[in-house]
């Protein structure tokens, strides 16, 4: 059982590796992730894994991974999109110059594909030819490994496209 020394210590590393600061509200979690981590490395004493956490790179990010949130959607939030679309793109374009866009935590890459959408639709929309570039990254490696693949799986009773969003255009089915 982790006493609260170990869950501070362990609060203490996720922020000094990635500059993840999980609050006081989160025991449970915490706990549930160090206890899966502990099978996966097979580390079941928790200072021994602490002390592998600070001393070997593997485990180090097997320990991020296992901390980080992944919570990804296509167009998540989609007034943020819109917005993009109706305000920040058209604005953009008009500087005439090229557009380099950044999306951090971008788990397993609907957020920046959903950017991608939306800058094409604009692009059309607003006969633009201005190139636009798209950096995506994430501190989880496993996701983004996912991410690379490309691979989605769609399921359109959860997930809400907008209505502009013609899915055949930038989705190959399988």
């Amino acid at each position: 059982m982790l006493d609260e020394n170990q869950l501070s210590l362990i609060k203490e590393k996720l922020y000094k590796y990635c500059g993840i600061f999980l609050n006081d509200s989160k025991p449970a979690m915490i706990k549930n992730r160090i206890y899966h981590l502990m099978r996966d490395t097979q580390i079941y004493n928790i200072d021994t894994l602490l002390s592998n956490i600070e001393s070997n790179a593997k485990i180090q990010q097997q320990f991020i991974n296992s901390l980080t949130t992944n919570k990804t959607d296509f167009f998540r939030e989609v007034f943020h999109f819109q917005d993009m679309i109706d305000r920040s793109l058209p604005a953009l374009f008009r500087l005439n110059k090229p557009i380099k866009i950044y999306c951090c935590a971008s788990s397993t890459g609907q957020e920046p594909y959903s950017i991608a959408m939306s800058v094409l639709y604009a692009k059309k929309l607003y006969k633009s030819s201005i190139p636009v570039s798209i950096v995506a990254t994430d501190i989880d490696t496993n996701v983004l490994q996912e991410a690379k693949e490309g691979i989605y799986t769609i399921d359109f009773k959860v997930e809400k496209f907008p209505h502009w969003c013609d899915i055949d255009e930038y989705f190959d089915a399988l």
